[in-house]
């Protein structure tokens, strides 16, 4: 009987002991300071593939796009100031520059134009402008290619050449001679053929005649 009784308080003591662990582990899975696992959705990738093997951006710009490169500066003591780079400042913009011309291409030197509506076709080499920019010219009786100008990082320079040295350009062909005259058009024509009717946002109050 003394056995038996030394037994029940034993499992008593063994309940006793599992009910105060659990209480135990409980407070300590209601603990806020606690750190819970992240949930979220993995994100995409920030550098999608094209085709398979080629993605959208290099090495190179992906290690931009993460902002790899930027200097780490080390943070300053209470009461000093760090020590920065003196920066100096261009009063005036020397836009006026020299631009380089490509050796392959000389006056009279036939070139294959690579974009725009006449791409494909080959023209004549006449000058440099002051923008840098080509001026050529094509037959019109053979590939209908006005006088225009184009960059010269799209065309390709051929060794055939011709000799233009007895072609007089006139003065008058610079970057002013095709720039585009943007002036306000004429809308009293329109304005005269319309017919007078007030339309859904169109309040009296407030037109002007």
């Amino acid at each position: 009987m003394a056995g038996d009784k030394a037994a029940k308080q034993d499992a008593k003591e063994k309940k006793s002991e599992a009910k105060k662990a659990d209480a135990g582990s409980k407070v300590k899975k209601g603990d806020p300071k606690a750190k819970k696992p992240k949930k979220g959705k993995p994100h995409c990738s920030r550098n999608p593939v094209l085709v398979r093997g080629i993605s959208r951006y290099s090495l190179s710009a992906m290690y931009s796009r993460k902002a790899m490169d930027k200097r780490k500066y080390s943070a300053t003591k209470s009461g000093s100031k760090r020590k920065r780079r003196r920066r100096f400042l261009r009063l005036s913009q020397n836009r006026q520059h020299v631009r380089k011309l490509q050796a392959s291409i000389t006056p009279g030197t036939i070139l294959i134009i690579l974009t725009g509506r006449h791409r494909g076709k080959r023209v004549f080499f006449l000058k440099q402008l002051s923008s840098g920019l080509l001026l050529v010219t094509g037959l019109l009786v053979l590939n209908q290619v006005p006088l225009r100008r184009t960059h010269q990082k799209f065309v390709i320079a051929t060794s055939m050449k011709i000799d233009i040295s007895k072609v007089k350009i006139p003065k008058r062909l610079t970057d002013a001679y095709f720039k585009k005259n943007c002036g306000s058009p004429d809308t009293r024509k329109g304005y005269l053929r319309s017919v007078f009717a007030l339309t859904n946002g169109v309040y009296p109050h407030k037109l002007v005649f």
